[in-house]
């Protein structure tokens, strides 16, 4: 029975100024002398002004492809019948973020297909960073075993560290996988949507 294994933006923007408009830095006239004089100072005191403190959110764009590499192994006690595990590891880059590391746990509810060729399936884990924070995620969605395509929607639930405040949605495709072995498989991992950090 075939799988689809699932693989591989948030850009941080942060812009601090400070402008002196030309008015203030212009040739005093002869009729206009003490206005010159009040223009400059306040060029001054603009000059001396702390720029706006960079913004410490990463918000944007995901449209990213990690690449998967799952496993199959026994469903944890509990489960429904029918349902067939796996462990899936990424690896790849999000913007914004930074390389990281993707480790998912992944049910399909085959029980549940109902002898029909889709039905539903479930993801969750994290992503995580060099610096240990991570980016928690919990995805549902349909998963067909002709031709082996699964297709989620992701919501972030939260994270560790600098991540703790993490949101966001999304969708998140596993196209046929490319590679297949005994007891598991890889290939591309994509997912388009929205990452905020804060």
């Amino acid at each position: 029975m075939s799988h689809q294994s699932w693989s591989r933006t948030a850009r941080t923007a942060a812009v601090a100024a400070v402008t002196v408009a030309g008015a203030l830095i212009a040739a005093p006239t002869a009729s206009a002398a003490s206005t010159s004089a009040s223009a400059s100072a306040s060029a001054s005191a603009s000059a001396k002004s702390p720029a706006p403190a960079a913004s410490h959110s990463t918000s944007g764009h995901l449209n990213t492809t990690f690449d998967g590499v799952f496993t199959y192994h026994a469903c944890p006690t509990g489960s429904a019948a029918g349902d067939f595990c796996l462990s899936d590891v990424l690896t790849g880059t999000l913007p914004g973020v930074g390389a990281v590391t993707g480790h998912f746990e992944v049910a399909i509810h085959f029980g549940a297909f109902g002898g029909a060729n889709c039905g539903p399936i479930e993801k969750h884990g994290s992503f995580t960073a060099a610096d240990g924070s991570s980016i928690n995620i919990d995805a549902v969605g349909t998963y067909c075993s002709n031709p082996g395509v699964a297709d989620y929607a992701f919501t972030v639930t939260g994270g560790t560290g600098k991540f703790k405040h993490a949101h966001g949605h999304g969708c998140w495709h596993v196209p046929a996988n490319a590679v297949y072995t005994d007891n598991g498989g890889s290939g591309p991992e994509i997912l388009t949507g929205s990452l905020h950090r804060a």
